[in-house]
């Protein structure tokens, strides 16, 4: 399941929208409108709990890019070892038509 271009920003910014409302930034002033000396420091457990959330949706997103990249490697070897026995196939088809010029007394042109 590919994601487009425009697909992925959204994803990016509703991630964005989700952090914004997560329990560890509540209480905390929009720092878009207001000026920078007007906020009050990070708490060291404010911080904790942010660095907990992002941990946890960092997993969550390795796991589930795993998961993707395990299913299209998947994919990619089944196609491969189709190809692999059409290439054998073709190539014991190729010999066997050359094996019967040679019978027939026919010389093989080699390029």
């Amino acid at each position: 399941m590919k994601q487009g271009k425009k697909e992925r920003h959204k994803q990016i910014q509703d991630d964005d929208e989700l952090l914004a409302h997560s329990p560890a930034s509540e209480g905390q002033m929009d720092t878009d409108t207001t000026e920078l000396s007007d906020v009050a420091p990070v708490t060291e457990k404010q911080l904790y709990s942010m660095l907990q959330d992002l941990c946890s949706t960092l997993q969550v997103d390795v796991k589930q890019i795993a998961a993707e990249m395990r299913k299209e490697l998947t994919d990619l070897g089944g196609r491969t070892g189709h190809l692999e026995n059409r290439t054998e196939e073709l190539y014991e088809a190729h010999n066997k038509v050359v094996e019967k010029l040679r019978r027939l007394g026919r010389p093989v042109v080699q390029e």
